[in-house]
């Protein structure tokens, strides 16, 4: 049998290996928020919260760390379940260097397109006392496809919040459900 002296140390490490690694286990490996498709979607980090789009399904979803972020992050993907044609809602985030003209920060590569053009004047507007800038655009996917971006981007300290739908151009169900989900933010 083991000696008293085996017994005790294996019960003493048991207990240091539990006090090292918390209640929380030894796994240091990032966790995922869960997908959820909960009719409100709740970011208290970032401080604000918006109804998603009715009928959509979050796909994607994850937490950015604290700090700085000079490169664009994702903070949750909403994709429309129903219809014949596919339909994205995506909310990202960016602290971009002082000076930044959303315009063309917006015109670069994104979403399978080269080249976006602005479509129009960029639009002031207010959604629950917060000001923001609508801005729509226009391009190809490399099969020649159309698609149109709207994005409405609010400047909250010195990030940068995007708040993006992309759809085909006449499926205007689509833009009424996004313009719907972003008119219901509501900031800390």
């Amino acid at each position: 049998m083991y000696a008293p002296y085996v017994l005790t140390a294996l019960l003493r490490s048991a207990v240091l290996l539990a006090l090292f690694c918390g209640s929380a286990g030894c796994n240091t490996r990032p966790v995922a928020p869960l997908i959820s498709d909960d009719p409100v979607y709740v970011n208290d980090r970032e401080g604000f919260r918006f109804l998603m789009p009715e009928g959509w399904t979050q796909f994607s979803r994850s937490d950015v760390p604290p700090g700085k972020t000079e490169k664009e992050r994702t903070l949750v993907e909403y994709k429309r379940t129903s219809g014949q044609l596919q339909a994205l809602f995506e909310v990202s985030l960016a602290d971009l260097p002082p000076g930044t003209d959303p315009a063309t920060y917006l015109a670069q590569r994104s979403f399978g397109v080269t080249n976006w053009q602005l479509r129009g004047a960029p639009q002031k507007l207010t959604i629950n006392d917060v000001a923001g800038t609508r801005y729509i655009l226009a391009g190809k996917l490399s099969d020649q496809r159309e698609l149109q971006r709207e994005v409405v981007v609010f400047q909250r300290g010195e990030r940068t919040y995007f708040f993006t739908g992309l759809f085909p151009p006449k499926d205007t169900a689509a833009r009424d459900q996004i313009r719907t989900a972003v008119e219901s933010v509501i900031w800390k």
